[in-house]
């Protein structure tokens, strides 16, 4: 019955309802995920970006050109009626906008945001976006009065929580924008060290338990600011030990957890990033994700019989593509956008 999974005619089927899924994510959200419409530039990242890897980006619901435009007109400016703003980036959407002028920060409460603002960059890419329109400086500058004395960045310019998700999501502009000038990245890498635990692999935090996501977040933080190879070989050896033991059919994020169709990219990456995913058995995670695959909606959700959620269904599609699944786009295991989006950041990266 399994084998099924690698059938073509229900390969086909599925990457129609996928494809159907992320379609719809673009336009209104179901009433079951409306509470992310305040991250909408996060769900438009994972939809655009997983037509792409499903070769399906010509099935937009709306032309890339209007996308484009929709993603730019949340960057706040650094500077707007001569008043610096101290944000430049993206912010996730206009939920909280109140002016008719939905490009411009007209409360305090409307702030750029480091996640948000690197899933638009890597959803521009991914629409073949030349960044031109960009105030690189600027947005570089906002970063860099995030970052704490003791390496870490925040998310915002309102203080808040500052983990490695955030030095992810900051590594990742910094080497979208192509200058790493404006942070310490010998802090930033100290932090991330101090975030490693007895276990092996990274919390959140100092003192927090090792978590798959968490390990993502500082292994590709690493990989991107080309500091991988500053862990020792007794540390980098550990680690992908840690990985390894995830693995049960999907994999779990946690020691004695259960597995979660998410961390079968969260883990996978970490395992590609460390040249040991091909250690792993691909047919176990194939089928594992598919067990999570909604026939109905067609995306997939955390657990088997679990509603699907943009997150989990852009997580499964990347994870497929780690392993060759299909004819599924390649990609870029750190910046977590396909390979042909990949070119055309290294195009805008010679010019």
């Amino acid at each position: 019955m399994e084998n099924l999974i690698f059938d073509p005619e229900i390969i086909n089927k599925r990457n129609k309802k996928l494809v159907k899924y992320l379609k719809q994510t673009l336009c209104i959200l179901p009433y079951r995920i409306i509470s992310l419409d305040t991250s909408k530039m996060l769900l438009t990242y994972f939809a655009v970006s997983g037509l792409d890897i499903l070769n399906k980006l010509d099935e937009l619901p709306h032309s890339s050109q209007d996308i484009i435009n929709w993603i730019y007109n949340h960057l706040i400016s650094e500077n707007i009626n001569g008043i610096e703003t101290g944000s430049c980036g993206f912010r996730g959407s206009t939920t909280l906008v109140t002016d008719k002028n939905k490009n411009v920060q007209n409360h305090k409460h409307d702030c750029s945001h480091l996640t948000m603002t690197f899933s638009a960059l890597n959803a521009l890419l991914t629409l073949g976006d030349d960044l031109s329109r960009l105030d690189k400086k600027a947005i570089l500058k906002s970063i860099q009065a995030l970052q704490l004395p003791d390496g870490s960045i925040t998310a915002t310019n309102q203080d808040g929580e500052n983990d490695v998700r955030f030095l992810y999501s900051t590594s990742c502009v910094c080497f979208i924008l192509d200058d790493w000038s404006f942070i310490d990245t010998d802090k930033a890498f100290d932090f991330i060290l101090s975030c490693l635990t007895y276990e092996g692999a990274f919390g959140q935090i100092p003192g927090a338990e090792a978590h798959g996501g968490s390990t993502f977040c500082a292994v590709a933080s690493l990989y991107l600011m080309n500091k991988l190879t500053s862990l020792s070989e007794y540390q980098i050896h550990r680690l992908k030990q840690w990985c390894l033991n995830r693995q049960e059919k999907g994999f779990n994020g946690r020691v004695n957890k259960p597995i979660d169709s998410c961390y079968s990219f969260w883990i996978g990456a970490t395992l590609k990033l460390l040249d040991m995913l091909h250690f792993t058995n691909y047919d176990d995670n194939i089928n594992y994700i598919f067990e999570t695959f909604d026939d109905i909606t067609g995306g997939f959700s955390k657990w088997p019989g679990f509603t699907p959620d943009p997150l989990h269904t852009y997580m499964g599609i990347c994870a497929l593509s780690l392993v060759n699944f299909s004819s599924y786009e390649k990609i870029h295991p750190a910046l977590v956008i396909s390979q042909k989006a990949f070119e055309n950041l290294k195009k805008i990266h010679k010019k």
